[in-house]
């Protein structure tokens, strides 16, 4: 079977999941990825990718879509034979319209479908929605990728076919000096609160801020791992946040093994991959109480989860009183982690569904 993967969105965990798909698919079968590049696409794409990938530059980020469709559809007619799977709004919408009454099976991996985010209004909603009811009457076959994101396209496309693979990490391509998780120790002296992700609505980096500066213990340090909204860094750093900058995959893994606690502010997410590198790595998660975030944590037996500013803080100051409660339901998350989002289960999933379309 010939696969063809088609990405604009190459960055953070949509470009974690088309790399680790596949990589893995390789093995078996011929594998082209068909890409754009973004300003956050990081330094040395092609080193991610097995050398038996095929890749395919295609400009899909320009102000022609038409462009983008022509190209991207000469590229499938050359294998009619083809799987060809959509990964992300923008790839998805034109890959979808490329194969318009081509042979090829189709998939479209939204990985945070456009109409989660709460940071718009009715207006683009309702126009995010109506270009998902467009690209339907080419192809309706949707991989979602948590059940709140199933069931928030079920909700406003109720049309769609939609089957639900949770997201994957590959734990055994961690360092090996990071995969004997289990042993990782309490701090005796600071306690380190991270997050990982780009600057932006999306990860509320304000009250991620606010957390910040509410909290009274000199010793609880935070650090930002990423870069972005100049605005919205400025609050970090005022607030006490250390900001990173934009670090290697190795980088972040190495920051993220050595911190207590790792915290999500975001608004709104697929399944987010951060987070359950986090989980394996052994941090304290701490979460704001939104669809993807909630797929992972379970209250108070994974980790915990937060509706306010508020109760993070209470939640924080509830951690430092007795971090070892939380340490231990950190080790209950690891165990999951490992037996749920392994990469084995994930590509399985996802060739099955191939085959059953």
């Amino acid at each position: 079977m010939h696969i063809i993967h088609i990405i604009e969105s190459t960055a953070t965990g949509t470009l974690s999941m088309v790399e680790l798909l596949a990589n893995h698919q390789v093995k078996t079968h011929d594998v082209t990825v068909i890409y754009s590049v973004r300003a956050d696409t990081p330094a040395g794409l092609a080193e991610m990718f097995d050398d038996k990938v095929q890749l395919k530059f295609v400009d899909m980020t320009g102000v022609n879509p038409f462009k983008a469709i022509i190209r991207l559809r000469q590229l499938i007619k050359t294998l009619p034979n083809a799987v060809v799977h959509c990964h992300s709004s923008i790839a998805g919408f034109l890959g979808r319209f490329a194969v318009w009454k081509l042979p090829n099976r189709c998939f479209y991996s939204p990985h945070c479908i456009a109409f989660m985010r709460t940071d718009i209004n009715r207006f683009t909603r309702l126009l995010f929605v109506t270009l998902e009811k467009l690209a339907l009457f080419s192809r309706k076959h949707y991989i979602a990728c948590s059940d709140s994101e199933a069931a928030i396209i079920r909700q406003y496309l109720p049309n769609a076919h939609i089957d639900k693979v949770e997201n994957a990490v590959d734990f055994e391509a961690f360092p090996i000096s990071l995969n004997n998780t289990q042993t990782k120790q309490t701090s005796k002296g600071e306690i380190h609160v991270v997050t990982v992700g780009g600057i932006r609505a999306q990860k509320d980096p304000y009250t991620f801020a606010q957390i910040a500066m509410a909290c009274p213990y000199p010793h609880v340090q935070f650090t930002w791992i990423g870069d972005g909204d100049n605005a919205a860094k400025s609050a970090l750093i005022e607030a006490g946040v250390c900001v990173t900058g934009w670090c290697t995959r190795s980088e972040v893994l190495s920051i993220v093994s050595m911190a207590d606690i790792y915290l999500s502010t975001a608004l709104w997410e697929g399944l987010p991959v951060a987070l359950i590198e986090a989980q394996f790595l052994g941090a304290i998660l701490m979460v704001n109480n939104c669809p993807g975030n909630t797929d992972v944590v379970e209250h108070l037996k994974t980790g915990y989860v937060f509706s306010s500013t508020m109760q993070a803080s209470s939640i924080i100051r509830e951690i430092v009183a007795d971090i070892n409660v939380a340490k231990a339901m950190a080790v209950q998350g690891q165990v999951i982690a490992k037996e749920r989002f392994g990469v084995e289960r994930y590509c399985m999933a996802i060739n099955a569904v191939y085959q059953q379309a």
